[in-house]
């Protein structure tokens, strides 16, 4: 069974929120493994080079070389759980310092009190 990681950066069928269809694209893995093993789903998170628009709430990638990005990206607040089927492969892992920021962006975003 193939899984991933809490921080992989993931080629995956991006679903669409304005329009039909998918669209493959990268996306960072916000769940961890036990939850992507007992569930073969991950819940991720849109990356993007945000070419076209800018959200407030994007978080820049730091070192998105590292993470396997060809470009200057983003990590967008589109959330998605992602059925392992539907993952064309892994690109990368975020560096430790953009998994920090990772943290701390989705606990200022969805705060647990």
């Amino acid at each position: 069974m193939v899984s991933y990681d809490r921080y992989d950066v993931l080629l995956v069928l991006f679903p669409f929120t304005e329009k039909r269809g998918l669209k493959q694209r990268p996306a960072v893995v916000l769940s961890d493994r036990a939850f992507n093993d007992a569930h073969e789903h991950a819940i991720v998170a849109m990356v993007t080079t945000a070419s076209q628009t800018r959200w407030a709430s994007d978080l820049k990638i730091a070192n998105y070389m590292e993470a396997g990005l060809q470009t200057p990206s983003v990590v967008r607040a589109k959330f998605f759980t992602i059925s392992f089927d539907l993952v064309p492969g892994r690109v990368g892992t975020l560096a430790r310092a953009d998994q920090i920021s990772v943290d701390d962006w989705v606990s200022r975003l969805l705060p647990v009190h």
